[in-house]
């Protein structure tokens, strides 16, 4: 039997059973000729559109996010109207629609009972309708992840578990961290069962595993075997992390070595700036000054300089003392390499006073205002002044400091690896090249072949300790040392997480989902 849309909207609008029984035997008038004729009429009234994707009916659960999208053949947003058990839907604050390119989007952010009904989307004379069916009952999991999971190196597994409805998709965490799709691992959800896998394992996807279902979760923890057996594997482990505390050691030991010559230099290139200024000043600060007119400024980022930081320029002025603050600025500019200096690792009130308040402003990372010798720097912020103040290259002979290629720079890009390692791991030809690195810094050669650096305070001591670490010499109790940085990464991952969490809304994440299905 076919029935016309008309009258499958007259049996829909009536429960009389005379009248359905009516209509049956109509039925045996509506010709073949007449169904397509209207069919063909009503794509004449809607330009040829038609639902290519319609609204699929959805079950959630009170406080869960619902989202009904379906999708046109043409790519409009305009004459679309949505409904609720026939009767126009508004945007509110729990419930908005959302259109592009032809898709449409209905969603709802925190699902009540009073959400439950038929939506529809409507467009000119064709539409598509589903049930939303939001049911109060607790979520629970019901067959957990297995508590402990032993795989071999480079096997597959499976982590599995249930729970006793269906739900919005959960969240994976390995060792705190979301896990997404991608690559070697793969989400699966199929009805109420639950899947993570995971190709090719190795080492580093052993450790703890969680899935979240809003209020509850479950955990399990995978065990990687290696085909070494488990004495030799913790022995390994252990020689990673073991060189990974030598290289921060062969660090300190460079910063040793720098300490001595840091502070001469640091204390000459001040004396030189009082000599050839010839005045004083404690009185200007970085509220106040103004070094020099806009228009003469040395700087390379003009916009970060106190000529241009306050617009108005009445509430600065030029130093009262002979213009010595701003000729200070000015040298100290010229000084650095890259005429960019950090001026918030100083106070200008002790530029006459004090060495090290001109010093850190050759520092390029903040966190140095106050200090007052090469001890209270660390190893970066002594390479960064070494790189950045060309008075230093003058200092040691004319030697080849370019900031980029130049032994300062490679050692400072050593630090960096050493300290930024994920996993404080070191193999022994990273450790042993990082050590060159830092013993080219204090056996660096001028321009006639001599090492200025050699004959400085504490240089040769810093070279033998390099020596040593380098060698194997050096006794390390790892387990103190290893206990501290896993509680500190953990504990810094956690914040990142909450931040995160705090920072999330529903209306990023409706519209993160919509783009997403584009």
């Amino acid at each position: 039997m076919k029935l016309s849309e008309t009258q499958i909207d007259k049996l829909t609008q009536t429960n009389d059973i005379k009248t359905h029984l009516k209509i049956a035997i109509d039925v045996d008038s509506v010709t073949e000729n007449d169904i397509i004729g209207e069919e063909n009429h009503q794509k004449l009234q809607t330009n040829g559109q038609v639902f290519t994707e319609e609204l699929q009916n959805k079950i959630v659960y009170i406080n869960d996010s619902a989202i009904l999208t379906c999708k046109l053949n043409l790519p409009t947003d305009e004459n679309v109207e949505w409904r609720k058990n026939y009767k126009p839907l508004e945007n509110s604050n729990n419930c908005m629609v959302m259109s592009k390119n032809g898709n449409h989007w209905l969603a709802i952010s925190r699902a009540s009972l009073e959400d439950t009904g038929q939506y529809t989307c409507i467009c000119g004379h064709i539409s598509t309708t589903a049930d939303l069916t939001v049911i109060d009952e607790a979520l629970s999991v019901v067959v957990d992840l297995p508590a402990n999971i032993e795989v071999t190196e480079n096997g597959n597994i499976d982590i599995e578990c249930k729970v006793n409805l269906l739900t919005s998709k959960p969240v994976w965490r390995y060792k705190g961290e979301i896990l997404q799709s991608s690559g070697r691992k793969v989400i699966q959800a199929n009805g109420t069962t639950h899947k993570l896998m995971i190709m090719n394992v190795t080492l580093h996807d052993e450790g703890e595993y969680t899935v979240d279902f809003g209020n509850v979760s479950s955990k399990t923890t995978v065990q990687i075997q290696v085909e070494t057996d488990l004495i030799h594997r913790k022995q390994i482990t252990q020689e990673l992390y073991r060189n990974w505390i030598r290289g921060a050691l062969a660090l300190k030991y460079l910063k040793i070595g720098l300490e001595g010559f840091s502070d001469k230099a640091v204390h000459k290139q001040h004396n030189d700036l009082m000599e050839n200024l010839g005045n004083s000043c404690n009185t200007c600060t970085e509220a106040s000054l103004l070094p020099h007119k806009p228009d003469q400024c040395p700087q390379q980022r003009k916009h970060q300089c106190l000529c241009t930081k306050d617009q108005k320029q009445k509430s600065r002025r030029m130093c009262p003392n002979g213009g010595f603050c701003g000729n200070v600025y000015n040298q100290i500019v010229y000084k650095h390499r890259f005429q960019d200096p950090l001026f918030t690792n100083t106070d200008i009130q002790k530029w006459s006073s004090d060495a090290w308040s001109v010093g850190t402003c050759f520092v390029n990372t903040p966190g140095y205002k106050g200090k007052q010798s090469a001890k209270e720097l660390d190893c970066s912020g002594l390479l960064s002044m070494c790189i950045n103040n060309t008075d230093i290259e003058k200092m040691l002979g004319g030697v080849t400091i370019d900031g980029t290629i130049d032994a300062f720079a490679k050692a400072r890009g050593a630090r960096n690896d050493i300290l930024h390692n994920p996993n404080y791991e070191l193999s022994e030809n990273q450790l042993n090249m990082f050590i060159r690195m830092f013993k080219e810094v204090l056996e660096i050669k001028d321009k006639h072949g001599n090492t200025p650096l050699k004959g400085e305070p504490g240089v040769e001591e810093a070279l033998r300790l390099l020596d040593m670490v380098q060698q194997n010499q050096i006794e390390i109790n790892l387990e103190h040392e290893m206990r501290e940085l896993r509680e500190h990464g953990m504990s810094r991952l956690e914040e990142k997480y909450q931040t995160s969490k705090q920072q999330a809304n529903f209306i990023a994440y409706a519209f993160e989902y919509c783009y997403n299905m584009l």
